[in-house]
């Protein structure tokens, strides 16, 4: 009789940190995106490779240097899954951010003005998305249910600009309403940011059932300073924390508030506890 054959328990891949091996969305996605990544040949030309197929896990950002990547970066490692979920594109570099379910993607081709599209779980196009080709990095983070999602395309001068899309029949409809409502949010609380500040706005994070997101509005430093001249804006201002819904394009007022620092949290209480 020949003796039993030792066997020997595999190490467990490490995933990125706060992703738990017990929640199976965050597999599933992470499944779905190396899948998919596979879809992007160097050339910038896609193959057709099995749907929902699983090879390995996906390339996880490295850390840009100044915490966040620019214009100017063009490390392609920088690019990849982030520790908060959310998939960051940088300029010229190839990368994929597929849906919950595995079936949609968005896609970035590599090169200069490389192709930005919605695709399927086969890579083939189903549209394009010429709002975020213009050589400037972002982010994207999809929605639970997989019918929205956000990028917050970067602007210069540490400022993203939120960028929020409905899929529609696997089309890429862009939606502004509750962009505009943010900006209106924060000039009617600071005035002094009405006459030629930019005022932007972030999205953070989506509600558990897709159908909120919890944003962060904010501007320059310095736009509110003290000038000379009686028809100049004077005054200051502070970033706020507010909840767009996205059945109604509108701003929650109630969850309206102050974000006192550059580090501090989104709130849990009240409207936040969905998130």
């Amino acid at each position: 009789m020949e003796p039993p054959v030792e066997t020997r328990r595999q190490p467990t891949k490490r995933l990125p940190r706060g992703l738990g091996l017990s929640d199976t969305g965050w597999v599933n996605r992470l499944a779905a995106l190396a899948a998919l990544a596979l879809s992007v040949s160097p050339s910038g030309d896609a193959a057709r490779v099995p749907e929902r197929a699983v090879t390995a896990l996906p390339q996880v950002a490295k850390p840009a240097p100044l915490g966040f990547v620019t214009a100017m970066d063009q490390d392609c490692s920088h690019g990849g899954l982030l520790h908060n979920g959310m998939v960051q594109f940088v300029a010229g570099c190839a990368g994929v951010a597929p849906s919950p379910d595995g079936r949609l993607a968005i896609r970035q081709k590599a090169g200069e003005h490389g192709e930005v599209a919605l695709v399927d779980g086969k890579g083939m196009l189903q549209d394009d998305i010429s709002a975020l080709r213009d050589d400037m990095p972002y982010v994207v983070s999809w929605s639970p249910n997989g019918r929205w999602l956000f990028a917050n395309h970067y602007l210069g001068s540490i400022q993203d600009r939120l960028r929020l899309f409905e899929v529609v029949n696997r089309t890429v409809v862009e939606r502004s309403d509750i962009y505009a409502e943010a900006i209106r949010t924060m000039v009617d609380r600071y005035p002094c940011l009405g006459r030629k500040a930019m005022v932007v706005a972030s999205a953070w994070r989506w509600s558990r059932d897709g159908r909120y997101v919890l944003l962060v509005a904010y501007s320059r430093g310095d736009a509110c300073r003290l000038e000379h001249g009686p028809q100049l804006p004077h005054g200051g201002w502070e970033p706020l924390w507010m909840i767009g819904d996205t059945q109604t394009g509108r701003v929650d007022l109630g969850s309206v508030r102050v974000r006192r620092n550059a580090e501090a949290p989104p709130p849990k209480d009240g409207p936040y506890a969905r998130f």
